[in-house]
């Protein structure tokens, strides 16, 4: 339980983290990750507590590699749209 619990509270700081990105951004679709991430946690721990542990932690570490990646891939688009802004800005 204890380690379903850790993996719990990962997610929890990524869903924060991409919260707080999002508000800097002002970007919608990352506060909606946010969201879809938190009821994949919710929905996760119901499971974890009606069918056992190994099916919720199973369940856990796939939300959370799924968050992990989401804020990749996010902080790679943002990334790469300061990248063109940047070179749109030299070109002027």
């Amino acid at each position: 339980k204890q380690n379903v619990r850790d993996h719990a509270a990962a997610i929890e700081e990524a869903v924060r983290a991409l919260r707080q990105r999002a508000r800097e951004l002002k970007a919608k679709p990352l506060a909606k990750l946010a969201d879809d991430l938190e009821q994949m946690l919710a929905a996760a721990r119901k499971k974890a507590k009606g069918a056992g542990d190994q099916l919720g932690k199973s369940d856990v570490q796939d939300i959370r590699q799924r968050a992990k990646q989401d804020v990749q891939l996010m902080s790679n688009v943002t990334e790469k749209q300061r990248d063109v802004a940047m070179a749109i800005i030299e070109k002027i």
